[in-house]
Parts: structure tokens; C-alpha cells; sequence
């Protein structure tokens, strides 16, 4: 068991179970509060020896790099242990199939990697001041419950734009349509472009891309530099992208985060993930070290 206070304050009792040598392990921990209390072991043991000796967890956080990871039976008798701790799995690449095909843990969360990686920290934030209604809900309460209860909660209401024009770069119009109406609060203007558009543009340039991709990650990071590199005259070479892929892979995701200024989400992308992302992308990027 490894104990890590991330601050001088205990306000927050973390536990996070899992690999630590699995390489998404790391993509955790920007999402944590300086005053959090975290507590790191291989197992549910750690946390239910946690729990036997009092001290209850606020949240448990499972990183599943691998289907069963977890049993039924080890994550059930933690929870007569601690039924008040919050459970949220963080699955990788190779367990995005398991509701469909497998047999989750009942009553837990499921948040991709990619998407912890990109919203942990708000959800977080979220949580401690109880405003995210999804996990304050029951834990027999079903997904499509979950996602119902956070619709409310989205952050396009304001009065203000923060780009001027957002350009969509996918060959569907019924994805053009969802992505038009989800980003058009924060635009003065929001247009459609296709592959076969790029290069020459003559209208003025975005100062947001968002890529709906269908291609391989590849293929995207070759689009995105084209985009970048003349399809508007004057357009800036560090233009924020904010890119959508099918099943994206860890290391697809490291290459195109080291283009820079650059966000990937998962898909199916929820709405809510996807304000949050554009709101992010207002300010200072957060980019990878080791590029």
C-alpha cells in the first residue's frame, strides 16, 4: 500500500486501485486536488482493510487495464464494509466492450481513460461540492439514469463567446448538426467542412477546430497539420483542435497530443465532456512533457 498526500490538508480520502506499472496508470493524477488524501494499492484488499480499521474512503477509483480485473465477490465485500464510498472504474482500451459482452461490477461508475484524463479534475471538483447529480445517485440507478441526471448541468448557458469562428471538420451532416448546436454558444459563428474542402479555404480562418474523425489516428494527425499549415490564409499554426476518435489507443492519443494544443475525446463523446473540452481549450493547454 502506498500513501501519497498530495498537500497539507486532509479534506479528501482517495483510494485508487490498480496496476501501477500499466502506462495509463500515470494519466490519473492530474486530476487530484493538492488537498487530497490518497491512498495507491494493487488490490481491493487495500481499501477494505482501509475500511475495516474506519477509515471509509470518500471514493474508490479502480484502474481496469483488463476485463474481471476486479471480482464481484472482492468488490461486494468492500461494500459492506464502506456503503457510503463512491465507486468509479477508469477502464483502458480493452475493456470498453465489458457492459455489452462481459460482467461489470453492478452499482460502480465507468468513465473511459481518455475521458478521466480530459474531465477527471472537473469531475472531481464536482463531486466534492456535490453538484454532479450522477454520482449522487444510487447505486442501482441504471445509465441511462445517470446520464438524464447530469443534462441539466450543462455549461453552454452563459452569455458570452469565447471564439470567433469554430470550424467542424466531419464527412456527416447528422454529426455536423449535434456538433453545430453543442458548440454554437461559444461562437460568433460555427461552419461545416469536409475532407474534400482541405486545403483552400476562402472564407475567414477558425481559431477552433474540432475533428470528427472516421479515419486512422494517422491519417488525422496528417489532416490536422494540413489545416494548420495553409487551408486559411493566416491561420495559426497552433490552432486548438479539439479531435473525436473511435476507440482510441494510448499511444494514438500521446501522438496527436504532442502536436500541441490538441484534445482528444472518446466516442461515443457525451455532451457534457465535449462543453467542458472547449471550455478548457479557452486557456492554456496542457501538454504533454516528454514530446
Amino acid at each position: 500500500m502506498t500513501t501519497r498526500a498530495v498537500g497539507q490538508q486532509q479534506t479528501f480520502l482517495i483510494v485508487v486501485i490498480g496496476d501501477a506499472c500499466h502506462p495509463q496508470w500515470n494519466s490519473l493524477w492530474s486530476a487530484f486536488d493538492r488537498s487530497d488524501f490518497l491512498v495507491t494499492g494493487p488490490t481491493l484488499q487495500t481499501a477494505r482493510d482501509l475500511a475495516i480499521a474506519g477509515l471509509h474512503p470518500d471514493l474508490l477509483i479502480l484502474f481496469e487495464d483488463h476485463v474481471q480485473q476486479f471480482a464481484e465477490g472482492d468488490w461486494l465485500s468492500f461494500y459492506a464494509c464502506s456503503p457510503l464510498t463512491r465507486t468509479v472504474i477508469v477502464f483502458t482500451d480493452w475493456c470498453e466492450s465489458e457492459p455489452r459482452t462481459g460482467s461489470p461490477l453492478p452499482g460502480v461508475i465507468r468513465i473511459h481513460w481518455l475521458r478521466w484524463m480530459t474531465s477527471g479534475k472537473s469531475l472531481l471538483a464536482s463531486f466534492r461540492n456535490q453538484s454532479i447529480a450522477s454520482w449522487h445517485l444510487p447505486p442501482t440507478s441504471s445509465e441511462e439514469e445517470r446520464l438524464l441526471a447530469d443534462l441539466p448541468q450543462s455549461v453552454s448557458k452563459h452569455n458570452h463567446t469565447w471564439f470567433r469562428r469554430i470550424g467542424i471538420v466531419t464527412p456527416s451532416r447528422e454529426s455536423f448538426t449535434w456538433l453545430e448546436q453543442a458548440a454554437s454558444s461559444f461562437a460568433d459563428s460555427v461552419f461545416w467542412l469536409t475532407q474534400e474542402d482541405i486545403p483552400i479555404q476562402t472564407n475567414g480562418s477558425p481559431d477552433l477546430l474540432i475533428i470528427d474523425s472516421f479515419e486512422e489516428p494517422a491519417t488525422t494527425q496528417r489532416m490536422i497539420d494540413t489545416l494548420r499549415r495553409g487551408a486559411w490564409p493566416g491561420i495559426s499554426s497552433d490552432t486548438s483542435c479539439l479531435v473525436l476518435l473511435n476507440f482510441p489507443r494510448w499511444e494514438a492519443v500521446n501522438e496527436l497530443l504532442c502536436l500541441g494544443n490538441v484534445r482528444v475525446l472518446p466516442k461515443p463523446t457525451l455532451l457534457t465532456d465535449l462543453e467542458q473540452a472547449i471550455t478548457d481549450l479557452r486557456g492554456p493547454m496542457r501538454t504533454r512533457t516528454d514530446c
